[in-house]
């Protein structure tokens, strides 16, 4: 007996287990072996879009393998596989076949092939017009199936005809019947599954659906090239009645636990009463372990990364699960004690998965699933990290690196869990690592991780699991990753002379476009292809730096460097300069894009000082207006929480301006240089070419007429005005209120103060605005209420809920976290709406 379970658990082993490597994505991680079993190998719903198009993709792929390797056999291995891909897939060299019969069969394969294409719907009445009728087709090949002696021609034949009759539906069951004797050669090929899966379909077609179903679970087994026809097709049993014919059909217990497998598959089966009824007929069976199988693998979930891309896993209870297998008593026991381990971890119950686990070293402890549910109990144990802590990682990943199945989910799971271990022993840096070793993310890296980088790599260490890191980051991709970040963040942070002594590689490519010209059209590209590269440009810069050190007013000199920095910014056009890509909505870091805007101003006003031609200094204005509108973008950005390890800002416009944008930017005091232009320097030729080209600066002048302070507001009683406009904006309708926007609020505030008695009704009329969802005009109230009255608590409740109904979170929560202080300040945290809470988390 014992020889007996030796030999099952070694079979077992050998013949279920595959090595040929492993499926993992992004996010995902499987610690489980996969199984030479029909689907053993996704994890994924059978019945998900996508898992049928990998299964049909993962079938064709088999069947043209086969079908090109019958065809070496059949043509008495003459030919390469190539060669025959291309005579019998491509239709190419047939000259170099010599049978007759052969090249006969393969001219009715490129004649018949219409009629079983795909596309045959889609064909107009006069292609259809010009294929051959399929009646004339099958008695074709019937014919051909009588004249020519290969046996394999014959059933080839018989393949096509019947495809045709079945696909035509013109009685392919008789066709099946007249030369099924053809099949009684018990040979096992790809022609033979390719028939029975047409018979199977026109089974069903002629409405005997359960005979049908049955034919079709006959391919399911691994020897069968096409067995996911057998649970695709089994959806055609809908009632009890087809069961129980079904069940009548089948001629042994292999062929019932066998349909009872196949319907455990299927999304919404119960699996736990299929297991029982498979055991009640043979719980030693195949199909017992491949439903268990499919059960703990789909159960890997649990182990996928929740985020905002794949967002929360499904929580699902494994108690009636594991209750059931706590039962089960079979010859080997592996796939029971692993599920029962698998499961108690998911449950939390780590003594009971521990338990399981000690059951399966005393048999399988050289199995790779073993040793990573032993590594992921022991992962799960560490609540502290430290050196002593990574040796001993260290050593369990160098000894599961010999396991080329699953070691590739065992090292990324291990790095994700580490992120949080070191982030919560306060190691931020190691944190980070963790987050990087996948893929390092040039948005992540700034100079300060750059250095702690090159520390690590150049450091001599004891730390096994550090020079592991070190190891895996001295990767090729990776250093060169490293080395370009470094430029840039060089460049970024004004350190052009460092950037250049690096010597790197990166300071050779052409930057194609002259970042010192400014231009009115195409966003200072004046269509020049320029050929500096960025070593060229980076000295240019230093050598500005150097004339403005000896001759600060030199206006040139100024205008040239402004212009420069500038184009570094996000928004000019020196994306080789500063970064691998240029986002289209978001920027890296707004203290960088800060200095380099207002470093751009500085030198743009020094220029502008010691200018004397008009026409010069209508262009420096231009400049200086569009760094003021980079000042507004910056100003209005927000702090997106797209990925956790580096920041990202998003502006709250994109692209262009809009009618709501301007009126921003005039009631937020911008727009001294659009002013400037128009008041100083309009009859200059750069300014009439402007006004014809800039957009902005066209409809900012448009706009500037309605801003006016007027005599609208002169001889009224204000506090009433104010009280009926409260009244007013209470009781109408949006659209109603089309007319108080932003221009109206502003002109309001400039006439009518906010003080002692007018706080309070302003503060009502935004409350009242945000009600009727006009966030722009209440969130501009509410900051003049502040910047007046800066301990007003609710005006900061307020401001919160306009800016959280605007979709900008960021400075909701800015505002709401100022109200909650102050509340606490006030002893009135009782009295903070739950609310508040809920979103601050």
């Amino acid at each position: 007996m014992l020889v007996r379970l030796l030999f099952v658990v070694l079979f077992f082993k050998v013949v279920l287990f595959s090595c040929g490597g492993f499926w993992y994505d992004d996010g995902k991680f499987l610690f489980l072996e996969k199984r030479d079993y029909p689907f053993a190998k996704y994890e994924e719903n059978l019945e998900f879009a996508s898992t049928y198009n990998s299964v049909i993709y993962d079938y064709e792929k088999r069947a043209k393998e086969a079908n090109i390797a019958l065809w070496q056999k059949q043509l008495k291995n003459k030919f390469t596989k190539k060669q025959i891909e291309k005579i019998v897939y491509k239709n190419k060299n047939l000259h170099l076949i010599e049978d007759k019969d052969t090249l006969d069969y393969l001219a009715f394969v490129k004649k018949q092939e219409n009629l079983v294409s795909s596309f045959y719907k889609y064909y107009s009445k006069k292609q259809k017009q010009n294929i051959l009728k399929p009646e004339i087709l099958i008695d074709e090949a019937l014919e051909k199936l009588q004249k020519v002696k290969s046996k394999d021609l014959k059933k080839r034949y018989f393949f096509l005809a019947l495809r045709l009759a079945h696909y035509k539906n013109l009685k392919p069951l008789i066709i099946y019947d007249a030369h099924k004797y053809l099949l009684n050669n018990h040979s096992n090929t790809i022609l033979d599954d390719w028939i029975q899966g047409i018979y199977a379909g026109a089974l069903i077609r002629n409405n005997q659906i359960s005979k049908g179903v049955y034919e079709f679970s006959k391919l399911f087994s691994k020897d069968k090239i096409n067995w996911h026809l057998a649970f695709y097709n089994f959806k055609y049993i809908k009632n009890q009645f087809q069961w129980d014919e079904l069940v009548d059909l089948t001629t042994s217990k292999e062929e019932l636990t066998k349909l009872y497998a196949i319907r455990g598959l299927s999304k919404n089966a119960n699996i736990i009463h299929e297991l029982k009824n498979i055991a009640k007929l043979d719980i030693n069976s195949k199909y017992y372990e491949l439903l268990l199988y499919k059960a703990l693998l789909k159960s890997q979930s649990f182990f996928d990364i929740e985020n905002s891309l794949y967002g929360k896993n499904e929580k699902i209870d494994y108690t009636n699960f594991i209750n059931y297998l706590k039962t089960v008593k079979k010859d080997d026991m592996y796939l029971v004690n692993l599920t029962l381990g698998f499961f108690s971890y998911y449950q939390n119950s780590i003594k009971q998965a521990k338990y399981y686990l000690s059951l399966l070293k005393e048999k399988y402890s050289s199995s790779h699933e073993v040793q990573n549910l032993d590594y992921i109990l022991f992962l799960n144990d560490i609540k502290k990290i430290n050196s002593d802590v990574e040796k001993k990682i260290y050593n369990k990943l160098n000894f599961l690196s010999n396991n080329s199945c699953t070691f590739n989910s065992i090292e990324k799971y291990t790095f994700y869990k580490l992120k949080n271990l070191y982030k919560n022993s306060d190691l931020e840096f190691k944190s980070y690592l963790m987050s990087q070793m996948d893929y390092f993310d040039e948005r992540s890296l700034n100079l300060d991780r750059l250095n702690k980088i090159d520390d690590l790599l150049n450091s001599k260490t004891n730390n096994s699991f550090e020079n592991y890191i070190a190891s895996k980051i001295k990767n090729k991709d990776i250093q060169k990753t490293l080395e370009y970040a470094r430029i840039y963040e060089l460049i970024n942070n004004f350190k052009f002379e460092e950037a250049l002594q690096s010597k790197s590689a990166l300071l050779d490519y052409k930057v194609t476009f002259n970042i010192f010209h400014n231009s009115i059209r195409g966003n200072n590209r004046d269509g020049k292809q320029y050929e500096k590269s960025i070593k060229d440009v980076l000295t240019k810069l230093l050598n500005l730096k150097k004339t403005l050190q000896n001759k600060p007013n030199d206006v040139l000199a100024n205008y040239e460097y402004a212009t420069g920095i500038y184009n570094l910014s996000y928004f000019g056009n020196s994306a080789k300069l500063t970064t691998i890509y240029k986002s289209s909505y978001n920027f890296k870091s707004l203290q960088l894009e800060k200095r380099r805007i207002q470093t751009s101003i500085k030198h743009y006003k020094k220029a502008l000082e010691n200018a004397k031609e008009q026409e010069f200094k209508a262009k420096v204005i231009y400049a200086l207006a569009k760094n003021e509108l980079a000042l507004y973008d910056l100003k209005n950005s927000r702090k997106e929480n797209y990925n956790e390890v580096y920041n990202s800002y998003v502006f709250d416009r994109l692209y262009y301006f809009s009618k709501e944008d301007y009126k921003k930017y005039v009631v937020e005091g911008y727009g001294e240089f659009f002013k400037k232009l128009q008041e100083e320097y309009f009859n200059t030729n750069y300014y009439k070419e402007l006004i014809k080209e800039c957009y902005n600066l066209n409809y900012f002048q448009k706009l500037v007429k309605d801003v006016s302070l007027d005599d609208e507001f002169k001889n009224i009683n204000r506090i009433k005005l104010l009280k009926d406009l409260e009244k007013e904006i209470q009781l109408k309708s949006r659209r109603e209120l089309k007319n108080y926007d932003l221009i109206y609020f502003w002109k309001l505030i400039n006439n009518i103060p906010i003080n002692n008695k007018t706080v309070t009704l302003y503060n009502n009329i935004a409350y009242y605005l945000q009600e009727k969802r006009k966030n722009d005009e209440a969130i501009y109230l509410l900051n003049k209420v502040i910047e007046s009255y800066p301990k007003r608590v609710v005006a900061y409740y307020n401001l919160g809920d306009a800016y959280w109904d605007s979709y900008n979170k960021f400075k909701a929560k800015k505002a709401y976290k100022k109200y909650v202080y102050l509340m606490k300040k006030l002893n009135k945290t009782n009295k903070i709406p739950q609310k508040i809470e809920q979103r601050l988390k």
